[in-house]
């Protein structure tokens, strides 16, 4: 009864959605699965964004893109710049991060005032880790000035999944054209959306995975390897036009 009442409402849509766009932001948070999991042991935390085009004969249907980023460690430290005996400390960052990268169709009947969703999508991700050094010292922006940066390890991996979610329209406007007396809708929704992504099998750090240096002052990783499975929960507005 669902599924006919949801194929109607998109059969319905072919005749009164005349908006061809959508740009959406939305915080995101990832529950990452299996031993990806167990590795890291924290969830992912981010934003996402999505550009979608409407195809006006299949109003119903939009392609477009995603692009999202999510932390999934940190760990900041005060340590003594070398050669100073202590008198001189730094400030030491490492950051591991997510970026999502995808192309999604997305199937909507773009009713009125609650609109339900499915979108499905394939691209990949990158999996990267950056050790940034930074002075006491604040600049003009009240941020430490930054020494160095170095990327410690970097892993792109192919991804597929699906999602599904509502939008909640918040507010509407009309703009009218003068000479032709036709008018455009501009629509703001509250978006709640879930997504599953499939990822490769990908080699990154951890938030413990720097073990030390050698005897030749390089630096001791602890690599951990596995499928890069997780899935978002999402909170966000989007802008229909």
């Amino acid at each position: 009864m669902i599924r006919n009442i949801f194929f109607l409402s998109i059969f319905i849509s072919q005749i009164s959605f005349s908006q061809i766009g959508e740009f959406g932001i939305s915080l995101d948070v990832a529950n990452l699965q299996g031993e990806f999991r167990e590795n890291v042991k924290r969830p992912g935390i981010g934003l996402g964004m999505n550009g979608i085009y409407y195809l006006p004969s299949i109003p119903s249907i939009g392609v477009g893109a995603h692009l999202g980023f999510l932390n999934y460690g940190s760990v900041e430290d005060k340590i003594p710049f070398p050669g100073t005996f202590g008198t001189v400390n730094i400030l030491m960052n490492r950051q591991n991060n997510i970026l999502v990268y995808q192309l999604l169709a997305k199937i909507s009947p773009h009713l009125s005032v609650v609109n339900p969703y499915i979108e499905i999508f394939g691209g990949g991700h990158n999996l990267s880790t950056q050790t940034s050094l930074k002075s006491e010292f604040y600049n003009n922006n009240n941020e430490p000035n930054e020494i160095a940066r170095s990327e410690n390890s970097s892993d792109n991996v192919l991804s597929y999944g699906f999602g599904l979610g509502g939008e909640i329209k918040i507010s509407s406007s009309y703009i009218t054209n003068d000479l032709t007396l036709d008018s455009t809708s501009y629509d703001l929704f509250l978006n709640f959306g879930f997504k599953m992504i499939r990822g490769g099998i990908a080699k990154y750090l951890t938030e413990d995975a720097v073990k030390g240096i050698d005897a030749n002052n390089n630096p001791i990783y602890d690599f951990k390897k596995s499928r890069t499975d997780f899935s978002i929960i999402q909170i966000g507005a989007s802008f229909v036009f």
